[in-house]
């Protein structure tokens, strides 16, 4: 994560809680898993300038749109739902979602 406050170096836990606490823009945050690719290279140019939209980098994905209405709708609706409904609505629910790289991401940092 760089900011304009400096450069951090997040582990596994604070890279899920800083998807759902953004810092105030201009910010650039990329995930790295292993960290033997270098993704966030060839995305160091989209820094982030607003908290709802913006693209950020994932090792195994390369560049990722975020948009804070869809990962609050992937994470906090879908088990909302879950808890409500059955968890075989939840699978095909799911089963929409998993081709979309937002969705890969939250799988991946959780």
């Amino acid at each position: 994560m760089a900011t304009t406050e400096g450069f951090l170096i997040l582990d596994k836990n604070e890279k899920k809680k800083i998807l759902y606490n953004l810092p105030e823009p201009p910010f650039f945050f990329h995930i790295a898993m292993i960290g033997q690719k270098q993704p966030w290279v060839e995305c160091i140019h989209d820094v982030a300038f607003s908290m709802r939209s913006f693209y950020f980098s994932h090792e195994n994905y390369g560049k990722v749109y975020f948009e804070k209405d869809k990962f609050y709708q992937f994470f906090l609706k879908t088990w909302e739902n879950a808890i409500k409904y059955n968890f075989e609505d939840l699978l095909k629910k799911i089963e929409k979602c998993k081709k979309n790289l937002l969705w890969e991401v939250c799988v991946d940092v959780n």
